[in-house]
């Protein structure tokens, strides 16, 4: 008996433990969110037009860091999807 309210314990302490270090996480914002999901792979995850598909395009993927810089941290069509 002793063991098994040991084990119900454990397992208690274990499952409040991990909603904890949950909560603690942050969210992932939304346009970080889809650049990851469908621009990473073509202009990197830095965003410099180093992604690990970039090879496949017939044009390299723009560096976005520069197109956001010279429009004053926007990046709008024609330079970025939309």
């Amino acid at each position: 008996m002793k063991n098994s309210a040991s084990s119900l314990l454990i397992a208690v302490s274990l499952a409040l433990s991990g909603g904890a270090v949950m909560a603690q996480q942050k969210k992932a914002e939304p346009g970080k969110l889809e650049f990851d999901t469908n621009c990473a792979i073509f202009h990197g995850e830095n965003g410099k037009g180093n992604g690990s598909l970039q090879e496949l395009l017939r044009v390299s993927p723009p560096d976005l860091t520069q197109l956001a810089k010279k429009n004053q941290g926007i990046c709008q069509p024609p330079g970025c999807m939309t």
